[in-house]
Parts: structure tokens; sequence; C-alpha cells
């Protein structure tokens, strides 16, 4: 049975597509060795745009990237649900603000999700949109738990970190506020921020078992700790 997992925020540029990239690429791969398929349902594209540029290189890769509509997805959930381990959704995030939760037009897409991975990148506004976006989803899992019976896991992690500057520290002190007030799950792993993250492809893993400088050695955590919560 798969797991169906998605990295969401309502904030453009907070690293969705980047996080689902490199989580898709590395886990499809050794050691993990997962089924893996992504499933490029932003209106953007820019996975799928990705593996068409990659496909320039090779034609040889551990896991499918299709560019697909939600109503495709609907359709084809029980195969996807036989044919892999983990399917990963890469979508936009935008919240209309006149309309209700129930009808936003991820929340369909959210009841069908199993794990939610929430980026939180230091600074006031990507802050306070990414809280709003938790309120919206926490909404959500209750909805999922009334409508299925089936729990979303919600779990958030550091995005883009940059150790020692001041916003990231006080981006950490106020999560641990959060945490507190709201039980939601924090990953221990902060993903830096590398241009060899920004500069990932479809088709090479970024770990390694025996990492060799500080890239290497952030990404290996971070992987590890995020497969355990799948």
């Amino acid at each position: 049975m798969a797991k169906i997992v998605m990295f969401g925020n309502m904030k453009g540029g907070i690293g969705k597509s980047t996080a689902t990239l490199l989580a898709a690429t590395a886990l499809a791969q050794a050691p993990f060795n997962k089924k893996v398929i992504v499933l490029d349902l932003d209106r953007q594209g820019s996975l799928y745009e990705l593996r068409e540029l990659d496909k320039e290189d090779t034609d040889s890769f551990s896991y499918p990237v299709r560019s697909c509509t939600m109503e495709e997805f609907y359709k084809d959930i029980k195969q996807l649900d036989q044919d892999y381990d983990l399917v990963f959704l890469d979508t936009g995030g935008k919240l209309d603000n006149n309309l209700s939760f129930e009808q936003q037009e991820i929340t369909p897409m959210l009841l069908n999700t199993d794990v939610l991975f929430i980026p939180f990148v230091a600074g006031n506004f990507a802050t306070d949109a990414t809280l709003k976006y938790l309120e919206y989803v926490v909404k959500v899992e209750q909805l999922k738990q009334e409508k299925h019976g089936q729990s979303l896991n919600i779990i958030g992690f550091v995005n883009m970190h940059i150790k020692n500057r001041k916003d990231d520290t006080d981006l950490a002190e106020y999560l641990a506020e959060i945490a507190s007030e709201t039980g939601l799950k924090f990953m221990q792993n902060r993903l830096g921020f590398y241009t060899a993250y920004r500069g990932a492809d479809t088709i090479k893993s970024l770990y390694k078992d025996k990492p060799t400088n500080s890239q290497e050695r952030n990404f290996k955590m971070w992987i590890k700790e995020l497969s355990k919560n799948l």
C-alpha cells in the first residue's frame, strides 16, 4: 500500500518542489530503494519540465514524473496504491481567502494524503503565511478523521536554514512555542541552504553513505529522518 506524501505551504518560494525533488530522488535509490512516483499537479509544472530537460542527458530514471490533473489523480489513486510505495504530490498551495476550507481547491487532495510535510523558512512574511496554512490543514485533518476515520500526519521542518543567522535562531524559538501550544511534530534535522540542493536534478540522488562535506552530512541526516516518518 502506497503512502501519499506532500510538501505543502501557501507561501511561494519556500522550497516545496525542491524538497519533493530531493526526497523522491533519494528514496527511489540506494539505500532506500522505494518504488516512487512524482505527480506534478502544479500549474507551473516545474518538476515535469525538469524531468523533460533531464531526458536530454539520459533515458534511465529511478522513478517516473507525471504531469496530471487532480481528476486524473483521483481516477488513478487505486492503481497508484498498488504499484508504488511512495506517491509524491507536487502542487500549488495557494488558498482563496473568499472560500471556506472545505471549498479550497487542494482540500480533496489533502483528504487523500497520508503525510504532509510543512517547510518553515525564516522571515516574517514566510512565517505568517505558513501559520495560516497550518490553521487550514488542521481543519482538513479533523475533516479527514470525521469523514474517513483516517489521520493526516502533519510534520513541520525548517528549510533553507543558515546556521548562526539571527532570524533562523528566532525561527527556532518560535517553532518551539508552536510545537508546545499545538502539538505539531517537527523534524529535528533542518534542511540547509546549499547551492547543490537548488541545482539538483531528477537523475542523481544527493545521498552519500559516507559524506565528505557539510552539505552531504546535512542531507544524509535530513533524508534519513524524513524516511522514518513515512
